[in-house]
């Protein structure tokens, strides 16, 4: 299932994340979880949060095989701080986010990253785990206060990391420097012997105008667009060796989202810090 959020820009209600992520409201986790494990629903993590003034803004849950599996198998919360929607302007157009991510299967703890949603293309990035705070909290209980405590320092860190936007903003990337750019985000989805044929640099084509730029972040968001959404078109020979019209498909995998996310953050700081 792909992200969900509404088109006004308002927060999620509980109906509707029940029916977007149902294993967010699990009462149980799953039959085969080990003695050790304590469980922790989703919905007291989302209450807690509500009391603090963060709101979820955008969610998804990997597929499930069965209802069973729907009610326990991982799933993604994007919280926004409600308090600080005035000073959501001053910042061009990117919004901090709290990234929630668990399961109920045993596979997986609380786990709360930072992100960036740039209004403009609706995109949703992901900081990565060097550039700000993260905080896995395992299903072995947790008290509210360390929960809240990790949830402020990850929005702490997380709007500390937009300023590193604006630097991206101010460096130009030649021809040389895009094409290696793309190279890297290009196998941060795809191995070299499995990659659809097509040139590395279409990742950086732009979807509008706006983006028809050289600076690192606008590259930077033109590349992550076209990882996680998908959507190129390209032609590749069948096995009868005829030419076929192909598109690659948008990531629908939380731990792949992630990480290609991630990835592409990593590699932007690379560029920004003078590495390549």
């Amino acid at each position: 299932m792909s992200e969900f959020r509404n088109f006004n820009g308002s927060h999620l209600t509980i109906e509707q994340l029940k029916k977007i992520c149902p294993a967010a409201f699990a009462s149980n986790p799953k039959n085969s979880v080990s003695d050790k494990y304590s469980f922790i629903s989703t919905e007291k993590i989302l209450n807690i949060l509500s009391q603090n003034n963060f709101l979820p803004y955008s969610a998804y849950q990997s597929s499930a095989r069965s209802e069973e599996k729907a009610l326990t198998t991982k799933h993604l919360i994007k919280f926004r701080s409600a308090s600080d929607k005035t000073f959501y302007p001053l910042l061009g157009g990117l919004i901090p986010e709290i990234i929630l991510s668990t399961s109920h299967d045993g596979l997986s703890s609380f786990r709360f990253s930072g992100g960036i949603f740039r209004l403009v293309c609706t995109n949703g990035l992901v900081v990565a785990d060097g550039s700000c705070s993260n905080y896995n909290i395992r299903h072995m209980g947790a008290s509210e206060e360390e929960i809240i405590d990790a949830v402020f320092e990850v929005l702490s860190s997380t709007t500390n990391a937009v300023t590193k936007t604006y630097e991206m903003k101010q460096i130009e990337l030649n021809q040389s420097q895009k094409f290696k750019f793309a190279e890297e985000a290009f196998q941060l989805r795809w191995d070299i012997k499995d990659a659809p044929d097509f040139s590395p640099l279409r990742l950086l084509e732009p979807k509008r105008s706006s983006d028809r730029s050289n600076d690192l972040f606008t590259i930077f968001n033109a590349a992550q667009e076209k990882l996680i959404r998908g959507g190129i078109r390209y032609y590749s020979k069948n096995l009868n060796g005829d030419l076929e019209r192909n598109r690659t498909r948008a990531i629908n995998s939380i731990d792949a989202n992630l990480k290609i996310n991630k990835g592409l953050w990593s590699l932007a700081e690379k560029y920004l810090e003078g590495k390549y």
